[in-house]
């Protein structure tokens, strides 16, 4: 006896955690599309999420003026890429 189990059926629990362990698939897969999607069209820097008012107050813009997401985004990389280029994006 291995405390209240015995060393066969221990043996066996261990075999079968091992054999998941190796079996185990590391793969990416995205398990909703939706989720997926949404990550895809969310605002980002450098490859983190960043809300749209940060992301406002990152590029020096006020709520006032009316960009949409696309632009937005385009303004980040572009600042994340070269920050003292962003003046004469926005001005454009």
């Amino acid at each position: 006896m291995f405390g209240i189990i015995t060393i066969e059926d221990r043996q066996s629990r261990i075999r079968r955690y091992l054999h998941k362990k190796r079996n185990k698939d590391f793969s990416k897969k995205h398990k909703y599309k939706c989720r997926a999607n949404v990550a895809v069209k969310r605002l980002r820097i450098k490859g983190r999420f960043v809300t749209k008012p940060k992301a406002l107050k990152i590029l020096g813009l006020t709520k006032d003026e009316l960009f949409n997401s696309e632009m937005i985004q385009t303004l980040l990389t572009n600042y994340a890429e070269d920050p003292s280029s962003l003046n004469s994006l926005v001005i454009d």
